[in-house]
């Protein structure tokens, strides 16, 4: 089954605006304005750290919500 996780903007934090980061056969993808179109993102790329158990910021990390 495929992963799904809510991650916070850091752009935005006081709007508690999301966005959703899915593992999919292919990768990651990403609902923000730059992952719809398969950019890079940041969301992906905490996501991408959070799964291959990286060291990231505590702010990082509290942006993540498994769903």
């Amino acid at each position: 089954m495929n992963r799904k996780f809510k991650v916070g903007s850091r752009s935005n934090k006081n709007l508690y605006l999301y966005y959703i980061v899915e593992e999919t056969k292919d990768g990651l993808a990403c609902s923000c304005p730059a992952g719809i179109r398969d950019k890079k993102c940041n969301h992906k790329d905490v996501i991408r750290k959070f799964l291959d158990r990286q060291h990231q910021s505590f702010e990082d990390l509290k942006r993540i919500e498994e769903i």
